[in-house]
C-alpha cells in the first residue's frame, strides 16, 4: 500500500494552531494531545524529549524578583511590622523581552517612606483581610485611576507595587495577579 504524503509550504504562522500556542513546547504538546495515532504520538513526544534536552526549561526561580534591603536587617528573626521599616530596599525586576526572549533585569531603589506608607494600610487590617488594590489606593489618601494608574511610573510602581512585592517577597502579605491584597502577619 502507497501512502500519500502531503506537505505545505509557505508561512509557518498559518499552520494548524501555531497562533495560539506561545512556545514550541506548548505547541508540540498541544499536537500531542490531538493525535489520535499512536505511532505520530510516539514521534511528537521524542521530538518534544529532543527540543528539551537542547532547550531546558529555564528554572523560575531565577526570573523571581529579587530584594535587597540596602542596609539593617538581614533576615534575621523577626520583622515588627507595626514599627515601619528603617531602610531603603534595592528590587531587582526580571524583563522578559517579547521577541528574544532574554531576560534583562531592572533595578529600582524604593524609598522607606514608600514602604512605610503601604505598612500603615496593611497594619489597619486583620490577619487574613483581603483588599483591593482600589481600597489600599484610597486608604493611601490617592484616586486608583487618576493618581495611581495614570502616574505608573511616579506613583504606581514606586509607591504601590514595588512595596507591595516586597512585603509579599517577606511574607507580610499575598499578592493575586488580580490585585487583590492579603495581610499574613
Amino acid at each position: 500500500m502507497e501512502v500519500e504524503t502531503i506537505e505545505k509550504q509557505g508561512d509557518a504562522s498559518e499552520f494548524f494552531g501555531i497562533k495560539s500556542s506561545k512556545t514550541f513546547r506548548n505547541y508540540i504538546e498541544n499536537r500531542i494531545g490531538r493525535v489520535k495515532d499512536i505511532e505520530t504520538r510516539f514521534i511528537l513526544k521524542g521530538v518534544l524529549e529532543a527540543y528539551e534536552h537542547f532547550h531546558p526549561k529555564a528554572k523560575e526561580d531565577n526570573f523571581k524578583l529579587e530584594i535587597e534591603i540596602i542596609s539593617g536587617w538581614k533576615g534575621i528573626g523577626d520583622i515588627r511590622v507595626y514599627l515601619g521599616f528603617d531602610n531603603d530596599f534595592r528590587i531587582n525586576v526580571p524583563i522578559k523581552d517579547k521577541v528574544t526572549h532574554i531576560v534583562s533585569w531592572s533595578k529600582h531603589h524604593v524609598k522607606k517612606e514608600d514602604l512605610n506608607a503601604m505598612i500603615r494600610v496593611i497594619k489597619k487590617m486583620d490577619v487574613n483581610e483581603e483588599i483591593s488594590c482600589y481600597e489600599i489606593a484610597k486608604k493611601m489618601g490617592l484616586d486608583w485611576k487618576n493618581d495611581v494608574w495614570k502616574n505608573r511610573t511616579k506613583v504606581y510602581f514606586p509607591k504601590y507595587y514595588y512595596p507591595i512585592k516586597i512585603l509579599e517577597k517577606l511574607k507580610i502579605i499575598s499578592y493575586s495577579g488580580k490585585g487583590d491584597v492579603k495581610r499574613l502577619v
